[in-house]
């Protein structure tokens, strides 16, 4: 596999894996449910809110972190 391969695979992933976060939260916002999260080393409940409002935040951040060539 080619690096240019890799990485396209890799960003690929990295879009399926935020589409289906992004689809978890929302399922569980609909029916009101909490969300099981790892924080500080421990598990911890938040609810989906929290959860929605940490995708929003991080959705900004994870469209920069798009591996390239220049890594």
């Amino acid at each position: 596999m080619t690096r240019n391969q890799q990485i396209k695979l890799h960003n690929s992933a990295l879009k399926a894996m935020r589409e289906a976060v992004k689809k978890v939260v929302l399922e569980h916002k609909k029916n009101n449910l909490s969300l099981a999260v790892w924080k500080n080393g421990k598990v911890a409940y938040i609810s989906a809110r929290e959860a929605e409002i940490a995708l929003v935040k991080n959705e900004s951040f994870a469209r920069n972190q798009r591996v390239t060539d220049d890594v």
